[in-house]
């Protein structure tokens, strides 16, 4: 990504596919490849979806998109031979390459190597400088200097400019310079967390140890339990419970995800994992 620019972009604004985004704001038409486990998905289901030169009842395809780490797949790392491997099918289409690389910075310390390889074979990314880095709102769009150019004009046409941005940049700098390297310690957190609650040898939640990469943990549960009940319950203090802990968490479907991040301590991962077990 060589004459890299870079844009403040602001999430809340333009999400990443909810509501419709992409149709609602950008007017184009999505077609979704099946993850794998690892986050990956299959090179050859995406030449198949790939359309250069279509029936005209078909859209055109114009931009392949990866999410790096994976939030689904439980903040798993995509390798960078696969991204290299999503490149060259991009070139042979001429088709630009989008990172959505809100957690990259966790990427870049897992691998141990820096942000500008996890970025290598793509065109543009945007990753977030909350969630694990710590600012209270805000993201980076980085990618060539002409593609900047334009995201700032429809990031002026859709009402996305700031004013009053020097506090918002001001964390912004201390996120980039401070608070990168120390992502190793919410992915040791998570792990930690993981143990305790693998430790249960429950028949009814689960998690799969070797998928927990970075900051995230994905706790699965038996389909009787309702998710949304065990989320209620963690983040509940009563005054008999033993140990007096909030955990937050979301619930989707059949499982529980818990994420890590720079408030949580080892005391604090001590007390998740006695009131989890």
């Amino acid at each position: 990504m060589n004459n890299m620019s870079f844009i403040v972009l602001n999430r809340v604004i333009l999400s990443n596919g909810v509501s419709g985004g992409t149709a609602q704001i950008a007017g184009v038409h999505t077609a979704v490849i099946k993850n794998n486990e690892d986050g990956t998905f299959n090179i050859e289901d995406l030449r198949k979806k790939i359309r250069k030169n279509p029936d005209f009842h078909e859209p055109i395809s114009s931009l392949i998109i990866v999410e790096n780490t994976h939030n689904l797949c439980g903040g798993k790392v995509l390798p960078l031979e696969w991204l290299e491997k999503v490149h060259n099918v991009a070139q042979e289409h001429k088709l630009p390459v989008h990172m959505d690389g809100a957690r990259m910075m966790n990427a870049a310390v897992y691998l141990d190597v820096p942000p500008s390889r996890i970025v290598k074979d793509v065109d543009s990314v945007c990753f977030c400088l909350s969630k694990g880095l710590g600012c209270p709102v805000g993201a980076i769009l980085a990618g060539s200097s002409e593609f900047i150019a334009k995201a700032r004009r429809v990031r002026k046409a859709i009402g996305g400019g700031w004013r009053q941005a020097g506090i918002i940049a001001a964390a912004g700098i201390v996120a980039l310079d401070k608070m990168i390297d120390r992502l190793k310690e919410d992915h040791i957190h998570a792990y930690q967390i993981a143990k305790g609650i693998a430790a249960l040898n429950s028949p009814y939640f689960k998690v799969v140890l070797e998928s927990v990469q970075t900051n995230i943990i994905i706790m699965y549960m038996d389909s009787r339990i309702n998710p949304k009940y065990v989320q209620m319950r963690l983040a509940t203090v009563y005054p008999t419970d033993p140990v007096k802990v909030s955990v937050r968490c979301s619930s989707r479907d059949d499982w529980i995800r818990f994420v890590t991040f720079w408030e949580v301590s080892d005391k604090m991962c001590i007390l998740q994992k006695r009131i989890l077990t």
